[in-house]
């Protein structure tokens, strides 16, 4: 069943790095107490170096085109949840999971579940926010 766990060939791939220092940089961000600056820092600087190893292992893409708009629709709506459970005001939180369900809606779009899309903004949007 876990095959893949037999050898450590994982422990090295930068997709397992790059999870790791994500869950850490939103450990760092949710807002609990009261957060001292080097917690937002080392939490900023996490947050970068996750980001920046999933972009490592990224495909190369065309500029334009539809796999270009997935993956930026995709990184709109992951980094607006990320800074919606960090956020410690209820405002800024409900903006930004306004913005998330947009990004969930165009994904939603793009992918041809226009019923989904309509009924994502029209009950989360709409009722919750």
């Amino acid at each position: 069943m876990f095959d893949f766990l037999q050898d450590d060939s994982w422990l090295l791939s930068p997709w397992a790095w790059a999870m790791v220092t994500g869950v850490l940089a939103l450990w760092c961000l949710v807002p609990r107490g009261r957060l001292v600056r080097w917690q937002l820092a080392a939490g900023g600087v996490l947050g970068v170096i996750s980001v920046g190893l999933l972009a490592s292992q990224m495909p190369v893409i065309q500029p334009i085109g539809q796999a270009a708009l997935f993956w930026i629709l995709a990184a709109v709506a992951v980094v607006s949840a990320a800074t919606m459970i960090s956020m410690r005001s209820p405002v800024y939180s409900a903006i930004w999971f306004a913005m998330t369900l947009l990004g969930t809606s165009c994904l939603f779009l793009l992918l041809g579940a226009q019923l989904l899309a309509i009924a994502t903004i029209a009950v989360y949007a709409g009722a919750i926010v």
